[in-house]
């Protein structure tokens, strides 16, 4: 169910193909031709992603429009119910776990009343776990589809990360006991780490924590030091600059 402002967006863009000889599109109706696609078992990813490709030509939308106006939204809409039943879910174990203190103090551990409050938690967990992960896994389908740059990159470094993970694991563990630098070194090497898992974000948010560390370390090594430290300022405003763009 579209939101006020994708309607008026959605509007706006039938006027648009109206005026371009184009039929306007009934945002719900696609939205339900991608949900029966994605709730296909019979097929695989790969096998959803070119039935989306060729619904997105048979309506002649572009990868961008595509995005803008169906995928993402309805990324979005998976996410924000996930992260709403996970909230229910956080809020109903902390009552029940407040409750089972309550009975165990009164009527103890292996009494009736404690025992059907731990009925209550598991059966909150059997019925939350799968709705959310259901959820989470439709989210990521629709994240999956017209990704950009960024996510582009950060599948990149995923693929070719699996093979060096280990070896900078025993690498920073090493590194932390170098004097001085150590600290410095192991941050970088988890910033890479965060790169070969795909983690874009992660890893700027390592990066500009690794160039704060090394500010205050580099002024201290002799000669180099301060060129040194200049530079890495210079690195550090760039990256605050473009932070905003990783996506």
């Amino acid at each position: 169910h579209p939101d006020s402002e994708t309607l008026t967006k959605m509007m706006a863009f039938n006027q648009k193909r109206k005026s371009q000889g184009k039929s306007p599109l009934d945002i719900k109706k696609v939205t339900q031709e991608l949900e029966a696609i994605q709730g296909n078992s019979r097929l695989n990813d790969k096998e959803k992603k070119k039935q989306v490709e060729a619904l997105r030509k048979s309506l002649g939308l572009s990868k961008g429009e595509m995005k803008g106006m169906f995928t993402r939204r309805i990324e979005k809409v998976y996410q924000a119910t996930e992260k709403s039943l996970k909230n229910f879910q956080e809020t109903k174990e902390t009552q029940l776990k407040s409750q089972l203190q309550q009975a165990e103090h009164l009527y103890g551990k292996t009494s009736p009343q404690a025992q059907a409050i731990q009925s209550k938690r598991s059966s909150l967990k059997n019925q939350m776990e799968p709705e959310r992960h259901r959820l989470s896994e439709h989210a990521g389908f629709f994240h999956s589809l017209y990704p950009g740059f960024w996510s582009r990159l950060g599948g990149f470094f995923k693929k070719i990360g699996g093979g060096f993970l280990k070896v900078l694991g025993g690498l920073g563990a090493a590194l932390r006991f170098l004097p001085g630098v150590g600290p410095l070194a192991s941050s970088a090497l988890g910033s890479v780490k965060s790169l070969l898992k795909g983690k874009i974000i992660d890893f700027g948010k390592g990066l500009l924590s690794t160039l704060k560390n090394a500010k205050s370390i580099l002024p201290m090594i002799p000669a180099v030091g301060p060129i040194a430290s200049l530079a890495v300022t210079g690195i550090e405003s760039v990256m605050k600059a473009t932070r905003g763009g990783v996506r």
